[in-house]
């Protein structure tokens, strides 16, 4: 049913103009204020990204400084990465984030869960961009990467022998849904603060 704005007087009619314009004017300041906050947050969790490998990198270091294959297994010095949990949980309690130790390009100690939720242990790094840095070229990644259908903020970075042969991979990341929860939570709630809330001036505008 169609309302003809006829209907209403001068100031009932400028009164709804200054709301729709104010409801617009709004909406662009959000969108605005959410594009800076939501980069802010992507240059935090870089930052995070690479305190965490440096955590990473200093739990593991701890175990021995020279990484080696024996008996078939991945070693640090004298002890055997292969189903550490106790290091990769250790990772994950100081740095908040996901750690996992690969043999060649499969998961031999982790904190990653399948949906089922045990460890993704025996499963393998996906083909791509993380994928060919790190076994192919034995160089160093850092970027968004999906793990088992989860979007990731990862770090990646060869674990090689005396050698200087990838023989192995450490990896941390952090959840992106995790990094952007508070800050779809708190867009939702100024959102939804200003449709119960409209503006003082037409809120406060006379009806006749």
């Amino acid at each position: 049913m169609s309302v003809s704005l006829a209907r209403f007087s001068i100031s009932q009619r400028m009164a709804l103009v200054n709301f729709i314009s104010m409801l617009l004017l709004s909406v662009g300041v959000l969108i605005v204020i959410g594009q800076i906050l939501s980069q802010d947050l992507e240059r935090q969790a870089i930052d995070r990204q690479k305190l965490c490998m440096e955590i990473a990198w200093a739990a593991l270091q701890e175990k021995g400084a020279e990484f080696s294959l024996f008996d078939g297994k991945l070693r640090a010095g004298n002890t055997t990465l292969n189903e550490n949990y106790a290091l990769v949980d250790t990772i994950k309690k100081l740095t908040g984030g996901t750690a996992t130790i690969f043999q060649g390009d499969t998961r031999v100690a982790t904190n990653v869960l399948k949906p089922d939720g045990s460890r993704a242990v025996g499963t393998r790094l996906a083909q791509g961009p993380a994928y060919d840095a790190v076994l192919g070229r034995g160089a160093s990644y850092r970027g968004m990467v999906q793990i088992l259908g989860e979007d990731y903020y990862a770090a990646y970075d060869p674990i090689k022998d005396r050698a200087g042969a990838t023989i192995g991979v450490l990896y941390v990341g952090i959840k992106k849904s995790l990094i952007f929860q508070t800050f779809n939570d708190n867009m939702r709630l100024a959102g939804f603060g200003y449709l119960l809330s409209p503006p003082r001036s037409v809120a406060d505008q006379s009806v006749e």
